[in-house]
């Protein structure tokens, strides 16, 4: 019965030839009991290379090359299944480590190329920022700073120098006053000059005032005693006016006082100068609610009030229109009691409550 030969699928996948082997039993033919067999072929080299050998040595064989030998000398017999489960575990077993290797290569290969992906990413995100941010502003910062650097260094110069300036200047100015005494005397004079030329002014502007001053006050004085003059002869003329119609008339005005409802005037009449004259005293007031009218108030002891007609003996208003006819009335009645002798014995008249 002839013997099958089974291969491994990773010596299938690799593309390994298949090799048949005959099986130790049964026998083969007779009469090809001397031919060679295939098994034979592939083992022994032809005859005609087996005395060349190379100089070189072989290569060292990999781990993938061991897999496919190792999975090619595994050679099951189906006769005899023991041999066959011994086989196949042995090529369960080789199968599970080397998928084993093969994912922890895999996932470490993996972890890797994360790696370098991530690491690549990360440079050329440094690269990009280094790009924006440090050229750029590494630039203008350097020349910012060097700019603040020339520009603090030229100011400090420029008040250096400044300075020298100023102190040049005041030394100049001093030794041109110094070594120039003539100017510094004509300048002195020519201030001089032009301030008595100025006080010269002011005192000019100083006489016309006291001669303006002068004058006004001759005037104001002038003017002072010709209203001096004319007040004393207004006075005068009222004076002589007034003691004329006393005279005539023998009414005197005593006093005037301003009351806050009017003007009151004290008053005296009599009927003439002599000894024998009667004499009444009333008062006349105009108010200032009724400007047109006297009011008569007469004033006096008992005695002299009772010789008087009844109607003159209490308060009465009359029209200032009127005012003749209630001095002719008056008039008259003192000259009755003239006439009559009983005017002599009629007392002085005391003023009335209220008048100076």
């Amino acid at each position: 019965m002839p013997m099958l030969v089974v291969h491994t699928p990773k010596s299938i996948r690799q593309g390994t030839a298949t090799r048949v082997a005959e099986s130790p039993s049964p026998k083969p033919p007779l009469a090809r009991r001397g031919q060679k067999r295939v098994s034979d072929l592939l083992d022994s080299p032809p005859l005609a290379k087996r005395g060349r050998t190379r100089a070189t040595q072989p290569a060292a064989a990999t781990s993938q090359d061991a897999d496919s030998r190792a999975d090619m000398e595994a050679y099951v017999d189906i006769v005899s299944p023991s041999k066959f489960e011994a086989s196949r575990s042995m090529i369960r077993q080789r199968q599970q480590s080397s998928g084993a290797a093969a994912t922890v290569a895999t996932a470490a290969a993996g972890r890797g190329a994360a790696q370098n992906e991530a690491g690549g990413w990360r440079s050329k995100y440094e690269d990009l920022l280094e790009l924006r941010q440090s050229q750029p502003e590494r630039e203008y910062e350097e020349f910012r700073t060097s700019a603040q650097e020339r520009f603090d260094a030229a100011e400090e110069v420029i008040a250096n120098l400044r300075k020298e300036i100023a102190g040049l200047k005041l030394k100049t100015t001093q030794r041109k006053q110094a070594a120039d005494p003539e100017a510094e005397a004509s300048v002195r004079g020519a201030i001089e000059r032009e301030f008595g030329k100025q006080i010269a002014v002011l005192r000019e502007q100083v006489e016309a005032l006291t001669q303006d001053v002068l004058v006004k006050s001759e005037t104001i004085e002038r003017l002072e005693k010709h209203r001096r003059l004319t007040e004393t002869s207004t006075d005068y003329n009222l004076r002589q006016k007034l003691r004329v119609m006393e005279e005539v008339t023998g009414l005197t005005i005593d006093d005037l006082v301003a009351e806050d409802q009017g003007l009151s005037y004290i008053c005296k009449q009599s009927a003439g100068t002599g000894a024998g004259a009667g004499a009444a005293g009333y008062v006349l007031t105009v108010f200032d609610d009724l400007p047109g009218d006297y009011q008569y108030t007469p004033f006096g002891d008992p005695p002299a009030l009772a010789r008087l007609p009844g109607y003159l003996q209490e308060s009465i208003s009359f029209e200032r229109a009127s005012a003749g006819m209630f001095f002719w009335r008056m008039c008259n009645h003192l000259h009755q009691l003239q006439l009559d002798g009983t005017g002599a014995d009629s007392p002085a008249l005391p003023p009335p409550e209220g008048s100076t």
